[in-house]
């Protein structure tokens, strides 16, 4: 039992490590960007659902529109070699995966010490963490290193950055979670079902079922749009 344990361990790392040299090519990610502001792409799978929704009621305009993007992704995933079999996963990657903005303030060169900032979603749910390093800021001033070691650290709790996340409400049906932020935690992090179940206080049997499931179904979407 503990060889077998043993086994899938490294073989779900060995598949995480695979998947984060391939995304690690050069000039991968500056074309995913580009990419992403092209075609306006969100962080939350409703926007794709939407979309789904309205190609079914044979909108022409969105139709040319996503079977551009989806060109532009099999194109970018064929230039940098990514293997057919990780086509889905790169779909989710590009589409799904969290996009994060920095944000500018008007009055940030001034500022002195840095500062955060957390933003709000619609629901009253905090967004976002944000750290203000103006190049008015003494970077030799010890000081400041530790008010931004420490500003890090609770960055860290907030984004639950050491622990997986939960399950998300599935906005789609309420009455269902949606564990797609639980599988892009590992397929970033490459943690096993184990420490996963452990951090969300689930039965490992029944994360690993999920996650496989959201995968699975995740990819098939990719599949029959991309």
């Amino acid at each position: 039992m503990k060889k077998k344990v043993k086994s899938n361990l490294q073989a779900e790392r060995t598949r995480s490590n695979k998947w984060h040299t391939l995304l690690a090519q050069k000039g991968l990610r500056k074309e995913i960007r580009a990419l992403q502001k092209r075609h306006g792409l969100r962080i939350t799978g409703i926007t794709l659902a939407n979309e789904i929704a309205r190609v079914h009621t044979e909108d022409k305009i969105l139709i040319r529109r996503l079977n551009q993007r989806n060109e532009e992704i099999r194109n970018l995933r064929e230039k940098y070699n990514i293997p057919e079999k990780w086509g889905g996963l790169f779909f989710i990657e590009v589409v799904l995966a969290p996009i994060y903005r920095a944000l500018i303030q008007p009055h940030e060169k001034y500022e002195q010490s840095p500062y955060t900032m957390t933003g709000w979603k619609e629901d009253g749910s905090r967004d976002y963490f944000r750290i203000i390093i103006g190049p008015s800021v003494d970077m030799d001033d010890p000081n400041i290193i530790a008010s931004i070691k420490h500003s890090q650290q609770q960055a860290r709790k907030f984004y639950r950055m050491d622990k997986a996340p939960k399950p998300d409400k599935d906005r789609s049906n309420p009455r269902r979670r949606s564990w797609l932020p639980v599988l892009i935690y590992q397929l970033q992090t490459g943690e096993t079902y184990q420490q996963i179940a452990v951090d969300i206080g689930y039965n490992k049997k029944y994360v690993e079922m999920q996650i496989k499931r959201c995968e699975t179904s995740y990819c098939a979407l990719a599949d029959e749009i991309y």
